[in-house]
This record gives C-alpha cells, sequence and structure tokens, in this order.
C-alpha cells in the first residue's frame, strides 16, 4: 500500500465503533416505548378500578400497589432514557 491508500477495514472499524452508542440508543428507547405500552393498560385498568365504590379494603390495597408499582416501572423508564 502507498502513502495515500487506506484499507477498508481502518476506515469501517471506527465508523461500526462509533455507530454502536447510537444503536444502544435506539435499542434504549425501543424497549422502553414497549415497557411503557405494558404498563399502560395496567395503569389504566387499576385507575379505574379503584374508582369503584363498592371495592372491599383488601382489594383496593392490592390495586393501590399496583398502580404503585406501574409508576414506578414508567419512573425508571424514564430514567433510564435519561442517561
Amino acid at each position: 500500500m502507498g502513502i495515500l491508500e487506506v484499507s477498508p477495514s481502518a476506515i469501517s472499524a471506527p465508523a461500526a465503533e462509533a455507530s454502536q452508542p447510537v444503536a444502544i440508543s435506539a435499542l434504549a428507547a425501543g424497549l422502553a416505548h414497549e415497557l411503557n405500552n405494558c404498563l399502560t393498560p395496567i395503569t389504566l385498568l387499576a385507575q379505574h378500578m379503584l374508582e369503584r365504590p363498592d371495592l372491599d379494603s383488601s382489594t383496593h390495597a392490592q390495586l393501590a400497589s399496583v398502580l404503585e408499582m406501574a409508576r414506578r416501572g414508567r419512573q425508571l423508564v424514564q430514567r433510564a432514557l435519561a442517561c
């Protein structure tokens, strides 16, 4: 190889390394979206059920726990995306 010649691997390796953070970020965003898709109906159903006046205290406590865990899940997703 002459002075001005560059091997293809010398160009492609840095390009692949540079694209890794972008790929990881896209994967994290996709995962966060899917987790939120799972948490949304759980949150909505728990909120809806908690509005029922005929709930016994045990069921109310269980639904409140489910709602709190769904909210914590959302917070974790938001914190992970902020990194």
